[in-house]
């Protein structure tokens, strides 16, 4: 899992969407990488603002989300929202 966590990272910095969703599920499930839900919650919103209407991505995003969510404190959320816009703003991606 590790290899793959590194090239899905790669893709997900470069703004891919199915990228960025699988490297949130990997963090959400500690493969290849530690566990981390602040990051996860981090990179399915920049999945989300990537993906295209109704995309196979799209559909998967809101699940996860709640999901994720649900593990969450709201200061790891409001965090996790505050990660997701500085990127997406420094790498000219729109998260809202």
């Amino acid at each position: 899992y590790a290899k793959a966590a590194k090239w899905y990272r790669l893709a997900a910095q470069q703004g891919y969407a199915k990228a960025q969703y699988s490297l949130g599920y990997m963090y959400a499930y500690g493969q290849g990488v530690p566990q981390n839900y602040v990051k996860a919650c981090k990179w399915v919103a920049l999945s989300k603002a990537g993906a295209k209407p109704g995309s196979s991505v799209d559909k998967k995003v809101e699940a996860a989300m709640s999901a994720l969510s649900a593990m969450m404190t709201p200061a790891q959320i409001a965090q996790a929202r505050q990660e997701a816009s500085a990127w997406g703003a420094a790498h000219h991606q729109n998260t809202q």
